[in-house]
C-alpha cells in the first residue's frame, strides 16, 4: 500500500492523476489523502472523479470513497483491460488530462487498445489538444511509448461534446533518456483553431502570435488555420518547436475566453513560447512535469527546462514514493536541470 499526501506541493488534481498512473503501471494499491486540502473547494471535484472512474473502467480496478468532496480515496488496480474502451469525462471535463494519464499507463503495461474519450478538448488548466498532439505525443514516442491520437470533434466550455480517438501499443522503454539539448535553430509552427466562429478569429490569433515571433526573430515554418465542428463556440492556439533527434520539445498554448480578444490569445502563447526558446531549455516548463513520471521508470534520465514548477516538484515526489527513485533538481541562471535515477529493482511496469 502506497500512501500519498494530496496536500503536498501544488496540492491539486495532478497528484491524484500521477498516483493513479503509477498504481496501474506498477500494480500497487494507493491511498491519496488530504485531497486538495489547501484549495478553496477541497476534496474531489467532478473532473477528478471522472479520472478515477475512467481508471476503474479501463483497468477493472476498484476505488473506495470515490465521491465529490471526498478528502481521501483508495484505488486498487485491476489486471484486465478490454481491447476497446470508451470514456465519457462529462460536459467539458478535460480529455487531454485523461489521455495524459491513461495512454502512457496502457502502453507501459503492454496493452494494445482502441480508446475513445469524450469531453473537452481545449479547456482551462489543461493542455489543449493541439499541445498534446504537437508536443506531448512525440516526446513520449522518443521515450519508447507507443500511442497515437486524432481529434474527431472539438469540445469547449461549457457544453463539451469533444471526441478524441486513440490507440496504444506495448512500450519499449529505453535504459537512459536525456532531454538536455536546446533548439538548434529559432523556428516555430503555429496551429490556430476556432469553432462556431468566423474563420477570421483564428486568423487574428495567428497574426498576433506571428507578430510576436517576428519581433523575437523566430522564423515561422508553418501556420495552420482551421475551423472545426463543436457544440460550443471556442478557440485555441499552440506555438511549438520540435526536434525529435535532439529530444527538444518547446511550446505554449492558449484558449479563447469571454472578454479576451483573439489578439490576446495569440500574444499570450507566443510570448511564453519565446521565453522557452530563449532559455535554452530542451523541454518547456509544462512538458517537464509530464515527462518525469516515465523517467522514474527507466534506468536514468535528465531534463533541462525553464523553471521548476509546482507540478514538476510534485510529480517528482510522487514518483519517488512509488519507485524509490532518487532525483536532483538544480536551478541557476534561468534554467532548471533535473536528474532522475532509477529506484527499487521491483519498480518496473507489470506486463499483462
Amino acid at each position: 500500500m502506497i500512501r500519498i499526501d494530496g496536500s503536498q506541493g501544488e496540492g491539486g488534481g495532478q497528484i491524484l492523476r500521477t498516483s493513479l498512473f503509477f498504481s496501474f503501471v506498477l500494480g500497487r494499491e494507493v491511498v491519496v489523502e488530504n485531497i486538495r486540502a489547501k484549495r478553496d473547494n477541497p476534496g474531489l471535484r467532478p473532473q477528478h472523479l471522472a479520472v478515477i472512474k475512467a481508471f476503474e473502467k479501463v483497468t477493472g480496478g476498484q476505488a473506495e470513497n470515490a465521491a465529490v468532496g471526498a478528502d481521501w480515496v483508495k484505488f486498487s488496480p485491476g489486471h484486465h483491460v478490454e481491447a476497446q474502451l470508451e470514456v465519457d469525462v462529462g460536459t467539458a471535463g478535460s480529455i487531454t488530462l485523461i489521455l495524459q494519464t491513461l495512454l502512457p499507463a496502457l502502453s507501459l503495461r503492454g496493452h494494445s487498445c482502441s480508446v475513445k474519450v469524450r469531453g473537452g478538448t481545449d479547456t482551462r488548466w489543461s493542455p489543449t489538444y493541439g499541445y498534446f498532439k504537437s508536443l506531448y505525443e512525440p516526446a513520449m514516442t522518443t521515450l519508447g511509448l507507443k500511442f497515437s491520437t486524432r481529434v474527431i470533434r472539438r469540445g469547449y466550455y461549457p457544453a463539451g461534446g469533444g471526441w478524441v480517438e486513440a490507440s496504444t501499443g506495448p512500450a519499449s522503454l529505453l535504459e537512459a533518456v536525456s532531454f538536455i539539448r536546446g533548439p538548434s535553430q529559432s523556428t516555430a509552427r503555429l496551429v490556430s483553431i476556432c469553432s462556431r466562429l468566423p474563420r477570421r478569429v483564428a486568423e487574428r490569433q495567428a497574426a498576433a502570435a506571428t507578430a510576436v515571433l517576428q519581433r523575437s526573430k523566430i522564423k515561422i515554418e508553418g501556420v495552420e488555420i482551421g475551423v472545426e465542428d463543436a457544440e460550443s463556440p471556442g478557440t485555441s492556439l499552440v506555438v511549438f518547436h520540435t526536434e525529435e533527434d535532439r529530444r527538444c520539445f518547446l511550446g505554449a498554448d492558449s484558449i479563447g475566453e469571454k472578454g479576451v480578444t483573439a489578439e490576446e490569445v495569440g500574444r499570450s502563447a507566443a510570448e511564453r513560447f519565446c521565453s522557452a526558446m530563449k532559455s535554452g531549455a530542451s523541454v518547456d516548463r509544462n512538458l517537464a512535469d509530464m515527462v518525469v513520471p516515465v523517467l522514474a521508470l527507466v534506468g536514468e534520465g535528465e531534463v533541462v527546462t525553464e523553471a521548476a514548477t509546482g507540478h514538476l516538484r510534485t510529480n517528482l515526489a510522487v514518483a519517488q514514493a512509488f519507485t524509490g527513485c532518487d532525483y536532483e533538481l538544480h536551478e541557476a541562471e534561468g534554467i532548471c536541470r533535473v536528474h532522475v535515477s532509477k529506484g527499487r529493482p521491483d519498480a518496473t511496469p507489470l506486463k499483462s
